[in-house]
């Protein structure tokens, strides 16, 4: 959770938006102590984050393999014609 002022300056995009990111992922239950149970759930949001984030690299990867192929398909197809 965070407040209207901090979801402003986390949509900012800046240096202090990445800052008050980090922050609040390393507090993860809103500053509480954290205990076993919390520090599972926190492992498992980070894993979730991770695969995401693995997730939308491939796919980044499969969509500029296919910007690269599909330009050199176009082109000797254009040279056929």
């Amino acid at each position: 959770m965070c407040t209207q002022e901090e979801r402003e300056v986390l949509n900012r995009g800046s240096k202090k938006s990445d800052r008050l990111r980090q922050q609040l992922m390393r507090q993860g239950g809103g500053g509480q102590e954290p205990d076993e149970k919390s520090n599972s759930a926190s492992g498992d949001a980070r894993s979730r984050i991770l695969q995401g984030l693995n997730h939308a690299i491939e796919h980044k990867d499969r969509l500029l393999d296919y910007d690269r192929t599909a330009y050199v398909t176009m082109v000797t197809t254009v040279r056929l014609i």
